[in-house]
């Protein structure tokens, strides 16, 4: 007996063990991707719309809330008495005196789709269905249990109805113009886009100083150009973010539209949030914009991934890359070259130090921010009239009073190999962590450029790298007005050979406790170290 339950017990365990890798590679329902799983109607009553993601709340009373559409397409009037709808977490939505819109009790008519007519069936409250916003599928199931129509959808816009799609009935299901409860549906809008002679060229996102949602030329803005060769009338144009929120180019957004809503050929406007809500719109992180014709079409899409407050937005070098800062706004003009393009070094005088982080910012030198310029030409030249631009736009002219007094040099002059401060002590101040900065000559003409991603610390000064258009990165230590650490060849013979860090008890106790340094002389002669010091980084 025990041999026969023993062989019996193997058996059964061979068995689950060729069946269950079957099992357990079968996907529950709400894992499918339904993508590319809608169907072709199979029936004369069909789901003709869908609004998976309507204003307000999913579940609110008619004419709020989720909703769906039929049509009868035949020539018999059917009872729809029994039907349902099933979505594709398996939860059913049955056609009854509370989802069916204008259910009369007692009038059979009211139940019944008519030929040729439309019925509208509505969530109504209903706790137990849902339509969700990222992608599903929902099937029309009737009253014997056979499935007609199948929708699918992927991520929708909030107040905007879907139907199939008239190139692929087994596509997800694509957006209307408008939702039509009880009508002919709108124009569908496609999927793809249609390119046009209106495209968005800069986004400032993250205004600064200003909130988002302050008036022009403040607050958050969308600049576009007319690449064509004809006046383009922008009446109807919107500009749609992911979130659904739609900036119409009308009065309210359109700067200076009461004077014309043409744009002539090269022309730049800007389309404002101008202070038309309580909250800027654009998100200053992952966004996406969508600039759409008038019937509804999309014509480009953006994106973003982050922002920096003042900083703008630009097309990025890289192929289908997201949108990277611009050096500069430019609301209204031509976009500068990217960062990656901008000139550097191009003249005799450039930036070679800078201080972002200052011990007291706004301070007059040498407690506040300042920037280092070195002439390397052969003749002396007159910085009176130059300007220093950050990558806010904001300007620093160059003048006695900017320029930090040098009794060597005149009030504006730098000589050949000379060196000067400009400080920076009333509106303008650099950021801390990221900012871009610009040498500009008396003709506006860039003839440097530099910039830095990261705060490295308090009163740690910055210098160029070997490659010049890398960022910017912390000194040895600070050099105002002095020839940057280890550009000079050194002659000394002596290193350092040995240091204590982090000593026993106070670092600061008396010789030979706390911190100390050992010095080497690997020369033959020896050498004074009277006078000399060590220095920190960022002291």
């Amino acid at each position: 007996m025990k041999k026969t339950l023993t062989a019996t017990s193997l058996m059964l365990l061979f068995l689950l063990s060729l069946t269950s890798p079957l099992l357990t590679t079968l996907p529950h329902d709400e894992s499918v991707n339904m993508a590319g799983r809608a169907t072709a109607c199979t029936g004369s009553i069909c789901i003709n719309e869908v609004i998976p993601n309507p204003n307000g709340y999913d579940d609110a009373t008619y004419p709020g809330g989720e909703w769906l559409e039929l049509y009868n397409s035949g020539t018999v009037d059917v009872d729809l008495t029994g039907w349902k709808v099933t979505n594709s977490a398996s939860q059913n939505l049955n056609f009854d005196s509370n989802s069916i819109v204008g259910y009369q009790s007692g009038n059979s008519s009211t139940w019944t789709i008519s030929a040729g007519e439309y019925v509208v069936i509505a969530r109504n409250g209903n706790s137990s269905f849902y339509m969700t916003n990222t992608g599903m599928s929902m099937t029309l199931v009737d009253n014997n249990n056979n499935n007609l129509h199948q929708a699918t959808w992927g991520s929708v816009t909030s107040g905007k109805s879907y139907q199939q799609d008239p190139s692929s009935a087994t596509a997800n299901w694509v957006q209307t113009n408008n939702p039509t409860p009880g009508q002919v549906n709108t124009a569908t809008v496609s999927n793809n886009l249609i390119p046009g002679d209106i495209i968005i060229t800069e986004v400032m996102a993250n205004s600064w100083p200003s909130y988002d949602n302050a008036s022009w030329p403040e607050g958050e803005w969308v600049e576009i150009l007319n690449t064509g060769n004809g006046d383009i009338d922008l009446t109807g144009y919107t500009i749609e973010d992911a979130a659904g929120n739609v900036l119409t180019l009308n009065t309210s957004h359109l700067v200076n539209a009461s004077q014309s809503m043409l744009i002539t050929p090269g022309q730049h406007r800007i389309v404002a949030v101008n202070a038309t809500g309580g909250y800027g719109v654009l998100n200053n992180g992952v966004e996406t914009l969508t600039l759409k014709w008038p019937n509804g079409s999309r014509s480009q899409e953006i994106s973003w991934s982050s922002t920096v407050q003042g900083f703008s937005l630009m097309e990025s070098t890289q192929t289908s890359a997201p949108w990277t800062y611009s050096p500069y706004p430019t609301p209204e003009g031509m976009n500068p070259l990217p960062m990656e393009l901008m000139p550097r070094q191009v003249g005799d005088v450039a930036m070679t130090e800078i201080l972002s982080n200052a011990t007291n910012d706004g301070a007059p030198f040498p407690d506040g921010e300042w920037i280092e310029l070195h002439n390397t030409g052969s003749g002396s030249i007159d910085l009176m009239g130059w300007s220093i631009m950050d990558g806010m736009g904001n300007l620093t002219f160059l003048d006695p009073g900017t320029l930090v007094f040098n009794s060597t040099q005149g009030s504006t002059v730098i000589d050949p190999d000379g060196r000067r401060l400009v400080q920076f002590t009333s509106y303008t101040e650099l950021w801390d962590n990221y900012n871009h900065v610009f040498l500009r000559d008396m003709t506006e003409q860039v003839v440097d450029s530099a910039d830095y991603t990261t705060d490295y610390g308090e009163d740690m000064a910055l210098i160029r790298g070997s490659d010049p258009s890398d960022s910017w990165t912390p000194a040895a230590w600070k050099t105002p007005g002095q020839p940057e650490p280890g550009s000079m060849p050194s002659a000394t013979t002596v290193r350092f050979s040995e240091i204590l860090p982090d000593a026993v008890g106070s670092d600061s106790q008396m010789w030979p406790n706390g911190e100390w340094i050992e010095l080497y002389n690997y020369g033959a002669v020896d050498v004074d170290v009277a006078g000399w010091k060590l220095q920190a980084a960022s002291r």
